[in-house]
Formats: structure tokens, sequence, C-alpha cells
């Protein structure tokens, strides 16, 4: 198993594209090879035939190095490898008790001591309670009696709905690429220090100026609350620069520009497309980022590097979020909901508002509360006069 990509230790294989004995050319796909970070083909590098397949199509969890097929240059060579077993592949196993049995004898006489040493010590431990043995057998003998009749009674109920649970669930394999975000998702929400910053921000503004944008846009685009919010997270990020970071280690790094994620869910499974320099792009651009990056992703492929994510969940009123990879902070957008505000013009004294709820999780190693509340207060503000968005 050739190592496929820089940080590939494993791989799945998939369907073998030639069989043993066939003729093979450099260049010929042989099999289809699952990484940590994509689905690639493994190309064959010389002439020859195949003599062998040590693994099957769909082997899970292959590591670098292990042989998964043998190469001749002849074909009457094939012949002579169809019992051959390389010394690290799985076969390896299989053709080692020949040497077992050989080394068996000698095993037992290696063996041999330790066992009188543990007959000698027997009666010693025995030799003590020897006149307490009929008691004792008389004990057990009475008090197990009573103590089975309840574990088996108590058994009986337990045993019925074990056919009925073992039916009531599948086990759906996972791609590399679910393993690597599992991984890495585990690892921010154990080592980064998160922390979270929640604000209320009225939508009333970006609401009308975004029917208004979609009416004038003649079918060209329509634009969405996540398309208005990546533009004014992209602003805010331009404006507060230090939120645009990654720890490093030993250093700190800041991004020139604001490269942003958005989590799209759909019916393949949750994507991530990237709004690459997001800072540079006006509203439509953004839209249509967005909506083609994720007719175009797949939830088994690795997402791209990103500066920045937002996640937008509108059937919730707010959650909070965890802090990517390669990011210093996430922003999760709830739902659009109608609030009361006092307004001491109105004649009931209050008015209706549409209120947007947003969380704003941080690795605190790098955004501290300080710069994660102004950072809040540009994007709220960008949010609440939508306009200087569009100058």
């Amino acid at each position: 198993m050739p190592a496929l990509s820089p940080t590939m230790t494993q791989g799945n294989l998939g369907t073998w594209n030639k069989k043993v004995g066939d003729e093979v050319t450099p260049g010929e796909v042989l099999v289809e090879v699952e990484t940590d970070k994509a689905t690639m083909d493994l190309e064959n590098q010389d002439d020859g035939f195949l003599g062998r397949i040590f693994l099957e199509s769909g082997t899970k969890d292959v590591p670098v190095g292990k042989p998964i097929a043998i190469l001749v240059e002849n074909k009457e060579d094939v012949e002579a490898f169809a019992d051959y077993v390389p010394e690290s592949s799985e076969g390896g196993a299989a053709a080692a008790p020949k040497e077992e049995k050989e080394e068996k004898p000698s095993k037992p006489e290696e063996e041999k001591p330790p066992a009188p040493k543990e007959k000698k010590l027997a009666p010693k431990k025995d030799s003590a309670p020897e006149k307490e043995n009929p008691k004792s057998d008389v004990k057990k003998d009475a008090a197990p009696n009573k103590e089975e009749k309840p574990t088996k009674s108590s058994s009986k109920p337990a045993a019925k709905p074990a056919p009925a649970s073992e039916a009531s669930f599948v086990d759906h394999p996972v791609t590399d690429s679910q393993k690597e975000i599992a991984s890495q998702l585990s690892l921010s929400k154990h080592e980064v220090p998160h922390y979270s910053l929640t604000q209320e921000i009225s939508a009333d503004k970006i609401l009308k100026l975004r029917e208004v944008l979609n009416r004038e846009s003649g079918g060209k685009y329509k634009l969405s609350i996540t398309d208005v919010v990546v533009r004014a997270a992209a602003l805010a990020l331009k404006a507060v620069p230090a939120v645009n970071s990654v720890w490093q280690g030993t250093s700190i790094r800041q991004f020139a520009h604001a490269d942003i994620a958005v989590s799209v869910a759909t019916e393949a499974g949750l994507v991530t497309p990237v709004v690459a320099q997001a800072d540079t792009l006006r509203l439509s651009h953004i839209s249509t980022a967005i909506s083609t990056g994720a007719r175009s992703a797949t939830p088994s492929a690795p997402a791209p590097a990103s500066t920045f994510t937002v996640a937008h969940i509108p059937s919730l009123s707010h959650f909070t979020g965890i802090v990517g990879a390669g990011n210093a902070a996430t922003l999760s957008i709830g739902a659009v909901r109608e609030d009361l505000v006092e307004d001491p013009k109105s004649e009931i004294g209050l008015r209706s508002v549409q209120v947007l709820t947003v969380t704003l999780t941080c690795d605190h190693r790098v955004v501290d509360g300080a710069v994660g509340a102004q950072w809040m207060l540009a994007f709220k503000g960008l949010l609440e006069d939508p306009l200087t968005m569009l100058l």
C-alpha cells in the first residue's frame, strides 16, 4: 500500500480492475484507494503480469507499506506465486503454523519450570484452610443455590429483548474522510479553549434589503440570509483581522483574506463549501459561490481550507458550534423570530421587530473576550445598517 498523501497512514481498497494473470502496462489503474483525504487511483508503474492479489476488494484500514499484490515479468511465473505469502501480509499468519509446529516442542520445555512452582505453591495456599473446607463447602453449597435462583429469574427477562434489540439498528461504515473530520472536531473540542458570545441583532433591514435586491435581480440570483451573513462576517473580519487568524503553537498566523466555510445541509449530508476571499466579493457572487459549492461538494470529500466558518440552522432559535480546524472562530446563526420592543412613538408603547440570534465561538488562545466583543459589534453594525455592505 503506497502513501498517496503526506498524512496517509492507512487506506481502504476499492474494486480491483485487474485479476490474477492479466497483463498490465504503465499508467493502467489497478485499484481505487480511499485515503484520509480523498479516493484516488493506484496506477501501475511497470510492464508485467498480475501474479497474485493478497488483499481482496473492499479491504479496510490497510496500513501503508503492507503488500497488496505482486507483479511478475513473465506470465509463466504467475503459477509459481499461487501460494506465495509475504511475511508482512495477513497471509503470513497463515503460513506461520509450520514454523510454530517446529517450535512447539521447545516452548513447553521453556514454560515447564514455572509450572512446578505453581504446583508447589498451591498446597501452601490450600493447606491452611483445609480444616475450614467442610464448613465452607456447606456454606458454598447452600448460598449459591439461594443466590442462583434470583439470578436465573432476573436473567430470563433480560434475555427476551435481546433479539429485538439486535434487529433494531444498522451499522453504517465510516469513510476515511468522516474519520478525519471526527478526529479534527474531537481534537478541537478537547484541546481548544472554547468560549462563546451570543448577541441578538435586528434583522428588519437585511430582510427588507434582501427582498428589494431579489426583486430587482431579474432572476439572475436569489439572495438568502446566509449570503448576507457571510458578506457581513467577511467585512467584520477585515475590520477586526485578529479574528481571521489561527493558533500555530509558537505563533499566531493572521490571514490576508477571509476564506469562509459555509455549512450547508443537503440530502446527501452536511457539506462545507468555502467562499474564497469573501471580503472581496459582492453579495451576488457570494450567493453563487455558496450554491455552486454546495451542489458540487460531497460529504465524503475533505473540506477545503478556510479561515472562518458560518453555520446557519433556520429551524433552531440559536446554537453553539465547534471551532473548526484552521480557524480561530465559528459563527452560528439561528432562526429569525418576531419579538416586541419598547417604542414610545407607538400607541401601545410596543412594536414588532424581526430578531436574529447569533453566537460566536472562539479559540481563547487567539481571540480573547475583548477582541471577540469588538468583532461582534462590527458584525452587528453591518447587519443593522446593511447599506454599508453595498459600498
